[in-house]
């Protein structure tokens, strides 16, 4: 019976020696993958380090690393991405709704607008169409490099100015994308306009777009308010906060007359929540169309909420 009791002696010490280790062992790249969701699609990288050194390999991607990541089929002699290509995740974005009817652009250098966001995270517009109106369009991926891995989490599509920005936000654990296209940037004076900040949520490996909210609008109309002669300028701004229940919007319209007199002004806080289809819902319509006549312009534009 000696040799059991002895083994059982040895034990404790051991156990305690391990959970100190545990301890000091640092946590970060386990931390930045509970943060991210789920990988749709998975690439190993060529071995290397990254500049400078360090342990793990290179968390940055190259253009012509990103184009065959989202779009396994690409040929880069070729040099365009056709209508009917697919990308990792079996999709075709530029068959989407809104995508359709666009020339294909050349692929080259600055093709890829590459915006960073929390948890490492990153968001590639790949731009392979051009439109007559102006705007271009393409794969808007989802997707992050660890150890050596590159990890695709959501594939969509999106059109839009050249110049929109992109970047990730949170509501409570969910991780959405969000696009910001100011189209009220180079407004000319006395010209209506619409800028909208759209917000995509990954969902079984589709980047869905899960609504369009309007940051900015400037419509005209004539003799519309009661005692108000002449032409009248109807502006809304909003404030756009993300929060663990949803998107919380904080509307305002202002309506001026023709020499920028305030005629009069509203306010309203709306909350965009998520629906069971992955979509979002809003408890108030929009105090735009509150105010705004209907006689009033309205700019074209992507349809908002």
């Amino acid at each position: 019976m000696r040799g059991p009791w002895r083994l059982f002696q040895i034990v404790p010490i051991v156990l305690a020696s391990a959970c100190a280790t545990l301890e000091e062992r640092p946590r970060t790249e386990d931390d930045a993958r509970q943060l991210a969701p789920l990988p749709a699609c998975l690439v190993q990288l060529r071995s290397g380090k990254p500049a400078g050194g360090g342990e793990h390999a290179a968390r940055s991607l190259r253009e012509e690393q990103i184009w065959p990541l989202v779009y396994p089929s690409f040929d880069p002699k070729r040099g365009t991405v056709g209508e009917e290509a697919r990308t990792c995740t079996g999709r075709a974005p530029m068959r989407e709704k809104g995508l359709t009817g666009g020339t294909p652009a050349k692929i080259e250098e600055g093709a890829i607008a590459l915006s960073g966001g929390s948890d490492r995270l990153k968001v590639a517009w790949l731009r392979s169409e051009t439109y007559p109106d102006g705007t271009t369009g393409g794969a808007l991926a989802l997707l992050r490099t660890v150890d050596g891995t590159a990890e695709v989490y959501a594939v969509g599509g999106y059109r839009g100015r050249a110049k929109t920005s992109f970047t990730t936000e949170r509501i409570g654990p969910e991780v959405v994308v969000v696009a910001q296209d100011d189209g009220c940037a180079a407004r000319k004076p006395k010209e209506g306009c619409e800028a909208v900040t759209s917000v995509f949520r990954p969902r079984f490996g589709v980047l869905e777009r899960a609504a369009a909210i309007a940051q900015e609008r400037v419509s005209y109309a004539s003799d519309s308010e009661p005692g108000v002669r002449g032409r009248v300028e109807y502006r809304l701004s909003s404030s756009i906060q993300y929060v663990d229940g949803g998107i919380r919007v904080l509307e305002q319209v202002t309506v001026r007359d023709d020499l920028a007199r305030e005629v009069r002004k509203a306010e309203l806080e709306r909350l965009y929540t998520f629906a069971p289809d992955g979509s979002m819902v809003v408890d108030e319509d929009s105090l735009w169309s509150r105010v705004v006549v209907a006689a009033s312009a309205k700019p074209s534009g992507p349809k908002v909420d």
